[in-house]
């Protein structure tokens, strides 16, 4: 996938977040170019899902960062992140970045800046 497939990949993702303050999608590719992992923000797993884990902050306690899900998911499966590729439909979490194993081989991609999901950011490009 190319960076832009790659985006439009990430705001497909969000839309599926419950989040209804902002909702953020993300995409992993593993370094075999082949598997990608597509994931939004979302309540953490075994959370109950109740409507005062959205209201104002604390929604920050209650829900896990897009990114994190997806890095999470190939850790579950058992799929390693070195060299892998993630993008997002906003800021990737920084602490995103520090979770893929070896963060120095991986490239990390936010929104474009006519992104549906977020207008007005600036593309960022992170490489090794």
């Amino acid at each position: 996938m190319d960076t832009e497939q790659l985006l439009d990949a990430a705001i497909r993702a969000a839309r599926a977040s419950p989040n209804r303050v902002r909702k953020v999608g993300a995409v992993l590719v593993l370094a075999d170019g082949t598997t990608t992992l597509s994931h939004c923000n979302s309540v953490v797993r075994g959370v109950a899902d109740l409507e005062q884990r959205h209201a104002g902050d604390g929604r920050l306690v209650w829900m896990e960062h897009a990114e994190r899900n997806a890095i999470f998911a190939a850790a579950r499966s058992g799929m390693a992140t070195e060299g892998a590729t993630l993008a997002s439909s906003y800021f990737p979490a920084w602490t995103a970045r520090a979770q893929l194993r070896n963060p120095a081989s991986a490239t990390c991609i936010r929104c474009r800046p006519t992104c549906p999901i977020r207008s007005g950011v600036r593309p960022s490009y992170l490489r090794r």
